[in-house]
């Protein structure tokens, strides 16, 4: 199967570095979000991204989550800059939420690069995929992975009505999830059977109780009956 290997760092000769090395690996394409720690101005940020996407002839994807990244974000200027000046920048992946900037990312895009791709950066595709999303990265698939392929199957075939259902089913399961970040998203996927070990420091791991609260409230979800457990 294709790897997307992500190379983010707040260094760009770090993430540059990174990208070549998991081109000489064999991955199918990068990924790099803005950078961390500091937020540099639109300019710079075209900048970090440009030089990680020149650094590799495979695939090169932008992740957009401004909430993740202290609130430094893509705007359609610079999107529109990076698919004119890097050949490989083959698509982005928006977390932001923000249909507004999506329609002007795609509505640039079939003018500069027909073939550019969208993907939902959340569970919440219906909404994406009514825009032109193709697909999305999902963090509950490794809790819900029977859920998670419906939602895409059903959005993928453009059956937009009846994917509402499985939507808020995963709805659902992101709003137990989310609060707990990382810590939550490891403690659930060992209630499915899928133990991933814990959060790496400084990250820490959900205390007892807290786990227990959060195993009570997916185990209540009708959707995970679905669900197969163990890998």
């Amino acid at each position: 199967m294709p790897a997307i290997a992500h190379v983010s760092d707040a260094g760009t000769g770090i993430a540059a570095a990174l990208a070549r090395h998991a081109h000489s690996a064999g991955a199918a394409a990068v990924i790099a979000t803005t950078p961390y720690y500091w937020t540099p101005p639109p300019a710079m940020v075209f900048e970090h991204f440009f030089q990680i996407g020149s650094a590799v002839d495979i695939p090169f994807f932008v992740f957009n989550a401004p909430e993740d990244m202290a609130g430094s974000k893509i705007n359609p200027d610079l999107a529109r800059k990076l698919i004119e000046r890097l050949p490989n920048f083959a698509g982005l992946v928006d977390a932001s939420l923000d249909w507004q900037f999506m329609i002007e990312l795609l509505t640039d895009a079939a003018r500069l690069r027909p073939d550019f791709t969208l993907l939902a950066g959340t569970e919440l595709l219906v909404s994406a995929s009514a825009i032109g999303a193709r697909g999305l990265f999902s963090a509950l698939a490794v809790i819900a992975p029977t859920l998670m392929r419906r939602l895409f199957d059903l959005c993928r075939g453009q059956n937009l009505f009846e994917a509402r259902a499985p939507q808020e089913e995963a709805a659902a399961l992101r709003q137990i999830v989310k609060p707990g970040g990382v810590a939550a998203l490891k403690a659930a996927a060992r209630a499915m059977g899928r133990d991933c070990g814990i959060p790496r420091p400084p990250l820490l791991p959900l205390d007892a109780g807290a786990e227990k609260e959060l195993v009570a409230q997916i185990e209540a979800l009708p959707a995970l009956a679905q669900e197969r457990r163990g890998w």
